[in-house]
């Protein structure tokens, strides 16, 4: 098993960020656990550092289950039908639905967690970081 070596210039820009975890790397950046940060934020550093940001609609989930068990586990279903989304494809839905969003750096989403996804490639096994947050219910 070996460490992501960051192929494209996001992940080269990410494995720059202070810090000797995702967990240092993402405070670094403004990224805690139990803190809100804004949705523009949140897509902000996925597009510069190549995170994978996820977004939570589903509370319960979010709080109790793994990233990895839940790309596992709701692969089968389309996008739009699971829990979550990445932060591209919800920007798409919102676009592709006709939705209005209030200024995204008025919608903050809660961070749940910060980790690394085992993901097999070609080149053997790599670990992607990715934050994990959940978007506040609608009201």
């Amino acid at each position: 098993m070996t460490e992501s070596s960051g192929d494209t210039e996001p992940l080269n820009k990410y494995h720059r960020i202070v810090g000797n975890s995702v967990g240092e790397k993402c405070k670094t950046l403004g990224v805690i656990p139990g803190e809100l940060v804004p949705l523009s934020r949140l897509k902000t550093i996925h597009e510069q550092y190549g995170i994978a940001v996820y977004l939570f609609f589903d509370e319960r989930i979010a709080h109790s289950s793994t990233m990895q068990d839940d790309i596992t586990d709701f692969s089968i279903l389309p996008p739009k039908a699971r829990p979550y989304l990445e932060i591209e494809q919800f920007y798409m839905v919102i676009e592709e639905e006709g939705l209005i969003l209030l200024e995204d750096d008025m919608v903050s989403a809660e961070i749940i967690t910060v980790g690394k996804l085992e993901c097999a490639s070609c080149a053997g096994v790599r670990y992607d970081p990715y934050i994990r947050a959940l978007l506040p219910p609608n009201e």
